[in-house]
Protein backbone atom coordinates (compact mmCIF):
# COMPACT_ATOMS: atom_id res chain seq x y z
CA UNK A 1 0.00 0.00 0.00
CA UNK A 2 1.00 3.61 -0.42
CA UNK A 3 1.97 5.55 2.69
CA UNK A 4 -0.95 7.64 3.99
CA UNK A 5 -0.50 10.85 5.97
CA UNK A 6 -2.99 13.41 7.29
CA UNK A 7 -2.38 15.64 4.28
CA UNK A 8 -2.05 12.84 1.71
CA UNK A 9 -4.88 10.31 1.89
CA UNK A 10 -3.78 7.27 -0.13
CA UNK A 11 -5.68 4.46 1.57
CA UNK A 12 -8.78 2.66 0.33
CA UNK A 13 -10.98 3.73 3.22
CA UNK A 14 -13.68 6.37 2.75
CA UNK A 15 -12.03 8.25 5.66
CA UNK A 16 -8.42 9.36 6.04
CA UNK A 17 -6.99 6.62 8.26
CA UNK A 18 -3.92 8.70 9.21
CA UNK A 19 -6.12 11.45 10.63
CA UNK A 20 -8.54 9.10 12.34
CA UNK A 21 -5.89 6.84 13.87
CA UNK A 22 -3.48 9.70 14.60
CA UNK A 23 -0.45 8.33 12.76
CA UNK A 24 0.82 7.89 9.23
CA UNK A 25 1.10 4.30 7.98
CA UNK A 26 0.73 1.97 4.99
CA UNK A 27 -3.01 1.70 5.50
CA UNK A 28 -5.35 -0.26 3.25
CA UNK A 29 -8.78 0.05 4.83
CA UNK A 30 -7.26 1.30 8.04
CA UNK A 31 -5.13 -1.14 10.01
CA UNK A 32 -4.09 -4.18 11.96
CA UNK A 33 -0.85 -2.44 12.91
CA UNK A 34 0.01 1.21 13.50
CA UNK A 35 3.54 1.96 14.65
CA UNK A 36 3.52 5.70 13.95
CA UNK A 37 0.73 6.74 16.31
CA UNK A 38 1.24 8.54 19.60
CA UNK A 39 2.27 6.29 22.45
CA UNK A 40 0.02 6.01 25.47
CA UNK A 41 0.01 3.88 28.57
CA UNK A 42 -3.15 1.96 27.77
CA UNK A 43 -5.22 2.09 24.62
CA UNK A 44 -8.74 3.00 25.68
CA UNK A 45 -10.16 3.17 22.19
CA UNK A 46 -9.43 1.08 19.12
CA UNK A 47 -7.58 4.02 17.61
CA UNK A 48 -5.38 4.85 20.61
CA UNK A 49 -1.71 4.05 20.71
CA UNK A 50 1.04 2.25 18.87
CA UNK A 51 -0.29 -1.21 18.14
CA UNK A 52 0.28 -4.49 16.36
CA UNK A 53 -2.99 -6.31 16.91
CA UNK A 54 -1.89 -9.84 16.00
CA UNK A 55 0.93 -9.61 18.55
CA UNK A 56 -0.36 -7.56 21.49
CA UNK A 57 -4.07 -7.13 20.75
CA UNK A 58 -6.01 -3.89 20.28
CA UNK A 59 -5.96 -2.66 23.87
CA UNK A 60 -2.19 -2.44 24.33
CA UNK A 61 0.03 0.45 23.22
CA UNK A 62 3.69 -0.37 22.64
CA UNK A 63 6.07 2.02 24.38
CA UNK A 64 8.83 1.77 21.80
CA UNK A 65 9.18 0.63 18.21
CA UNK A 66 12.05 0.63 15.78
CA UNK A 67 11.86 0.06 12.04
CA UNK A 68 14.98 -0.92 10.13
CA UNK A 69 15.27 -0.91 6.38
CA UNK A 70 18.05 -2.61 4.50
CA UNK A 71 18.83 -2.60 0.81
CA UNK A 72 17.43 -5.36 -1.32
CA UNK A 73 20.05 -7.95 -2.22
CA UNK A 74 20.64 -8.30 -5.98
Amino acid sequence: MRFTTRDRDQDQSENNCASYYQGAWWYRNCHTSNLNASTCREARLLRDGVEWSSWTGWQYSLRFTEMKIRPKKP
